[in-house]
């Protein structure tokens, strides 16, 4: 029967996946919540013309092997389940950028919303590609981008906190090397 086919093509598979959809993402999920959805899923193809960009290639430089398409926000439902203190934790940081994103949206005027996402949280995708030329022009496109350098001052200023944390309790100065539990805590 096509059931026992089916069932038959169906493969275990981890890594990542790439999902789309269209139009804005809604806003009653935000990062870290975990969602049941249905999209439509494949295997990223390539052109196979000699010299030509291997998209597949390129996605599975980054452990993306399959990607996928979702039709309608109707098909995302929130999986109601309680989560750690550490995935809370990991998620918090878009959690945030997320919540100025949205600030951003209702209180700057329309012309300059893209602007203002791709320069305080990354968000190129509202610029218009003559704002983008006008910035590689000029020489002053890293504006608009959050570079390792942002990263790295953001991951000593979370080192310093759970380090810091950390070290209040004598018990785990005592049992553990505080520092390397701090640096460890930055890769969750």
């Amino acid at each position: 029967t096509k059931q026992e086919r089916t069932r038959k093509e169906l493969r275990h598979a981890t890594g990542n996946i790439l999902l789309q959809m269209e139009g804005p993402w809604p806003d009653q999920f935000s990062p870290g919540d975990k969602l049941a959805l249905r999209a439509e899923l494949k295997r990223p193809g390539s052109f196979n013309s000699p010299g030509s960009f291997d998209y597949g290639q390129y996605l599975a430089r980054q452990d993306i092997w399959i990607t996928g398409f979702i039709r309608s926000p109707f098909f995302i439902k929130k999986i109601s389940e309680n989560s750690s203190f550490f995935h809370k934790l990991r998620f918090y940081p878009e959690k945030i950028r997320v919540t100025i994103g949205r600030e951003i949206d209702k209180r700057v005027s329309s012309k300059t919303i893209g602007l203002y996402r791709a320069i305080l949280i990354g968000d190129r995708s509202g610029v218009s590609e003559t704002v983008l030329e006008q910035f590689k022009t000029s020489g002053v496109m890293h504006i608009l981008a959050i570079s390792g350098i942002h990263m790295s001052v953001i991951g000593a200023l979370l080192f310093g906190l759970f380090y810091r944390i950390l070290s209040l309790s004598e018990t785990l100065l005592l049992k553990y090397n505080v520092k390397k539990t701090a640096a460890n805590m930055l890769e969750l």
